[in-house]
């Protein structure tokens, strides 16, 4: 068991500040050149991760709660299945994006409680946008003009009153779909032809990292299935955001609530969306 002898909403506001100083940090080294390595399943890494991770780690190490990121030492199953309350991160996600130079990568911090996230942080360090929330708190957007001085707010009721509440008004009735910038697989395309026969038409819009969750969370997009890989850092604050603004994340083999607790690190196929609009039962046919 672990449980942080801070409260919920001081708990939220460490997450936040850390989510803008590793903002910060990621923001400084993208401004210059920087060195690519490759990890051994040939994904990118940068000296950008490494260094946000640090910065969240420092930062989140008064909490007294265990962490797992994906750039630190990933704790064996035997040690995390004790775990209550954690923190779940994943420092620069979208590190193709980054390489890329297109400003679509993401901070991660979720706050968990055994299977699922209780609070999510997403920040955007080129948009300097803000995402955070849960089903617990409701979600919140905002756009910072300066990462420093924000980080002076103080305690979670003034991020919340500073903040945009999501999802924010649709003008369109047309569904949209989200799909990632970076993978795309086969499946997805035989599942968006079935998704066409009930909708007669979508429209697609692609992006790259968690940034899919929050504008899913804003109510841009209606639907994200994911067949490609994801792992376990990648999603969980984008699910704890989009929930918290009314959205829903399950898994397409039982079509629950994506759960994290557990010794798999990967993903299983899921599927995002807006269920003002979708029904599980209409996902269930598919």
């Amino acid at each position: 068991m672990n449980d942080s002898l801070h409260p919920l909403n001081t708990l939220y506001t460490i997450a936040i500040n850390a989510a803008l100083e590793a903002g910060a940090a990621i923001a400084s080294i993208y401004n210059r050149d920087f060195q690519v390595r490759y990890k051994e399943d040939q994904s990118p890494l940068t000296e950008a991760d490494l260094a946000s991770h640090n910065c969240i780690k420092n930062k989140l190490a008064g909490c007294g709660l265990p962490l797992l990121s994906e750039e630190g030492n990933i704790p064996s199953w035997e040690q995390r299945k004790s775990w209550n309350r954690y923190w779940l991160i994943d420092p620069l996600d979208g590190t193709k994006e980054f390489v890329k130079r297109n400003g679509e990568f993401t901070v991660n911090i979720a706050l968990m409680e055994k299977d699922f996230p209780i609070f999510g942080v997403i920040y955007i360090p080129v948009s300097r946008e803000l995402y955070f929330g849960s089903q617990q708190t409701g979600s919140y957007r905002m756009i910072l003009e300066d990462e420093k001085p924000l980080v002076k707010i103080n305690g979670f009721e003034e991020w919340k009153i500073a903040a945009t509440r999501l999802p924010v008004p649709r003008n369109t009735k047309d569904i949209w779909l989200m799909l990632s910038r970076s993978h795309v697989s086969e499946k997805t395309g035989v599942w968006l032809k079935q998704i066409e026969k009930h909708f007669g038409s979508i429209k697609t819009l692609n992006v790259g990292s968690s940034i899919k969750f929050c504008r899913m969370a804003e109510g841009m997009v209606q639907l994200y299935p994911r067949f490609s890989p994801t792992m376990l850092w990648d999603t969980a604050a984008g699910q704890a955001i989009a929930e918290g603004a009314g959205m829903a994340v399950i898994s397409l083999s039982d079509k629950k609530r994506l759960a994290y607790h557990r010794e798999e690190l990967r993903n299983p196929d899921f599927v995002a969306f807006d269920s003002r609009f979708i029904s599980v039962e209409l996902l269930k046919d598919l």
